[in-house]
């Protein structure tokens, strides 16, 4: 490549004729040079003061002596510029020393190869030293300003490399009790965080590191210098310090007049005494959302109350009681999910209600909730204590149930739960009776029969995200029924009927033809496609199966076909030469809902899977739970070893993504990754 810039060189003590003879020299092998000549010393001194020479020639000196008192003027005027000596005749003995003298080279003015050669070698040198030097001049720069930004932030700021604090500032010293950055700085950043917080924050930081982190808020809790526990939300996002690659950790600024403002607001329809919603919040915000359909899933009312919680009262009096049943709403408020609406009722009773993709996922969460609190010893003052709390669930049923029955409902299964001895949980039974199950039945399997010949449903994808960064699209098919009026009807309301009416098979079918179809518009996607316990028994699938693909032209690869733990179970014999057959087929087959049965080390040992999804009742406090990490890991490595791929099912929030990135889960999905979009519509 020629240069396309002049290279400005000097020539001292050089005649015109010698300085155009290193002019031409350079020209012929594409270097452009802009010469200046100095006569002597003196005039190369002026001229440095003046250019900023890339090359300089020192052209017939007359001994070392004239040698090193050039290149000693050129080490304070001129610093990384090279000086090469240039003579007629040059011998191993010159070059040493004119080497000796501080010269970068010697050179013949009459060999002209290695004259360019030395040019060219000692032109990339100069600049890329300078380059070097600018960017270090940079880096040094933007690290005062990274340093100046992180002190004088109004947030608290802390960065991390590699689990190793290496920056905070006064902010972050203040929230964590500290008054030396230097206590910090070098010090293991889980340090700084409860143990129950160490899984999901590990795993945001491992996510972010890698780039894939979403800004979402984590919460946690850290631990200050005098022990206290403080329940901070952390913003992660990956940065630079020092020219290394590092995890920004931030908290929302406590300064910002909206921030204050809105926490104004939100302290207005709080109870002061738990920071949960007051009753009259609560019940507003409760009939408001039932309202609503819900988008997926299930809603559960808890309701919640200590037991034998005036016995405490009596024994310990009213202020350490008051602490207690604050810390017992403190516990119900970690265990809550952002779409999630909690308040107190009134007196010791809490109610919250619950957005869940199953009832065995509203289970688990308040299973979750007793054991936190039933192992948890309250310390308030001289007193310490231990008690128990019970809970009553009831399921909403949307158009069915209003606020007022639902916590009515919800209280009396809190009362057999009571009743029970405590430390319980109860679920109210449906309020529909056997007959008007059979009612509603009729209805229910006319307009499914009239929606399999008007194709009057729909599909919805649930993407599936990897954790790894990987390019695979995978999707999970959901069914939605659409009345006349083009409203929407989950499946909850009518695959119950359809179950017990044997019409599954018929809506299995549906579901595959047009999945079949959808395939050949996204080649390089896969689909969950779930099977009811009908089809699994079905001997006629398979070969159904096998035509449709024929007919439609699909990649069997893209169909992946799932079943639950639980139908699995009870059909088990039925289920190994389903999954062993669909894979010969070349399509492949799932398990989901690991866990939710009785077996699940059985299930991956003896079922031929591609697949398994875990449970999202196991997702349920998670992030705290050392029991349902463990269970999760096992369920891994037992896949891993395996050759069968993990997913994880019902990701609400950022901290559950978060352990399971540290857990080792290859795939999510949830409302956490992305609500149900449509992608068929008839």
């Amino acid at each position: 490549m020629r240069d396309r810039q002049a290279v400005p060189v000097i020539v001292m003590g050089a005649s015109d004729e010698q300085a155009e003879s290193v002019n031409s020299t350079l020209r012929n092998v594409g270097i452009a040079s802009h010469i200046s000549r100095a006569a002597d010393v003196a005039e190369l001194g002026d001229l440095l003061e003046i250019r900023e020479p890339e090359l300089i020639y020192l052209v017939e000196p007359a001994d070392a002596a004239a040698i090193r008192k050039v290149t000693k003027l050129c080490a304070k005027k001129a610093i990384g510029v090279p000086v090469i000596v240039a003579q007629k005749k040059v011998t191993e003995e010159r070059i040493e020393e004119a080497l000796e003298a501080g010269a970068r080279d010697l050179v013949s003015l009459a060999k002209s190869s290695r004259f360019q050669s030395v040019a060219r070698r000692e032109l990339r040198s100069v600049r890329f030293e300078r380059a070097m030097g600018a960017a270090l001049r940079t880096a040094d720069e933007y690290k005062e300003q990274l340093v100046s930004l992180v002190e004088a932030s109004a947030d608290a700021l802390a960065y991390a490399q590699e689990g190793i604090v290496v920056n905070v500032n006064p902010a972050w010293l203040e929230l964590f009790g500290y008054s030396e950055a230097h206590m910090l700085i070098g010090q293991p950043l889980m340090d700084l965080f409860s143990e129950d917080s160490q899984v999901s924050l590990k795993g945001a930081l491992r996510a972010c590191s890698e780039d894939r982190w979403e800004a979402r808020p984590l919460k946690v809790n850290g631990i200050c210098a005098d022990g206290a526990i403080v329940k901070i939300s952390l913003n992660l996002a990956g940065a630079e310090f020092d020219g290394d690659p590092c995890v920004r950790i931030s908290l929302e600024n406590r300064k910002d007049d909206q921030a204050m403002q809105n926490k104004l607001e939100q302290a207005l329809r709080l109870d002061p005494f738990t920071s949960m919603y007051h009753r009259g919040e609560f019940l507003r915000a409760l009939g408001a959302s039932i309202k609503e359909p819900p988008k997926g899933g299930i809603r559960a009312l808890a309701y919640i109350k200590p037991d034998s919680f005036s016995e405490i009262a009596d024994a310990v009096g009213p202020l350490a009681s008051d602490e207690i049943l604050r810390q017992i709403a403190a516990f119900t408020r970690a265990a809550v999910q952002p779409k999630d609406i909690y308040g107190r009722l009134g007196g010791t009773m809490f109610a919250v209600l619950l957005s869940r993709g199953t009832e065995g996922d509203v289970e688990a969460w308040a299973e979750n909730l007793k054991t936190a609190v039933a192992t948890h010893v309250f310390e308030v003052g001289e007193h310490t204590i231990s008690t128990t709390i019970s809970v009553g669930m009831a399921l909403h049923e949307h158009d069915k149930a209003s606020a007022s029955s639902l916590i009515i409902a919800s209280q009396g299964a809190w009362k057999d739960a009571n009743d029970a001895g405590g430390n319980r949980l109860h679920l109210a039974a449906p309020r529909d009776s056997t007959l008007k199950i059979k009612i509603d039945d009729r209805i229910w399997i006319d307009r499914i029969r009239q929606a399999l010949v008007n194709d009057s449903f729909r599909l919805v994808n649930l993407p599936i995200a990897s954790l790894e960064g990987g390019q695979q699209k995978m999707f999970d098919v959901l069914v939605r029924m659409v009345d006349d009026n083009g409203k929407e009807i989950l499946p909850g309301e009518f695959l119950p009927p359809a179950i017990r009416n044997g019409l599954m098979q018929h809506v299995d079918r549906w579901i595959i033809a047009q999945v079949s179809m959808l395939s050949l518009q996204y080649e390089d996607a896969k689909f969950f496609v779930r099977l009811s316990e009908t089809s699994v028994g079905d001997d006629s699938l398979l070969p159904w199966l096998g035509q449709q693909l024929e007919k439609s032209g699909a990649k069997a690869e893209q169909l992946v076909f799932q079943v639950t733990e639980k139908i699995a179970e009870r059909n088990i014999s039925h289920a190994k030469k389903l999954a062993r057959e669909i894979s010969d087929m070349g399509c492949q087959f799932a398990i989901e809902h690991l866990g939710s049965g009785h077996q699940p080390a059985q299930m991956l040992e003896h079922v031929r899977m591609r697949y398994v999804k875990i449970d999202g009742s196991l997702m349920q406090g998670i992030t705290t739970s050392s029991t349902a990490q463990a269970t999760v890991k096992t369920f891994i490595e037992s896949a891993r070893t395996k050759g069968i791929t993990t997913i994880a099912e019902r990701v609400e929030d950022a901290n559950t993504m978060a352990t399971l990135w540290q857990l080792g889960v290859d795939f999510v999905q949830g409302y956490y990754v992305s609500e149900p979009e449509v992608i068929l519509e008839d």
